[in-house]
C-alpha cells in the first residue's frame, strides 16, 4: 500500500512538473511571438517615417528646381 502511494505521488509530481514546463514553455512563445510583432510594428513606423521624409525631400527638390 505504502508503495502504491510512493508511485502515485510521484506519477503526481511528474506530471505537475510537466505541466509547468509546458506552461513555462507556451509563455516564453508568447513572449516571443509579441516582441517579434513589436519589432514589426516599429519597423513598419520607421519605414513609414522615412518614406514620407523622403517625399517631403523629393517635393523640395522639385520646388528648387521650378523655381
Amino acid at each position: 500500500m505504502l508503495l502504491r502511494k510512493e508511485i502515485l505521488f510521484d506519477f503526481r509530481k511528474e506530471k505537475k512538473k510537466k505541466r509547468e514546463f509546458i506552461l513555462q514553455r507556451e509563455k516564453e512563445e508568447k513572449r516571443i511571438h509579441f516582441t517579434k510583432r513589436k519589432r514589426r510594428k516599429e519597423n513598419s513606423f520607421y519605414k513609414e517615417k522615412k518614406k514620407k521624409r523622403e517625399f517631403i525631400l523629393q517635393r523640395e527638390k522639385e520646388n528648387n528646381i521650378v523655381l
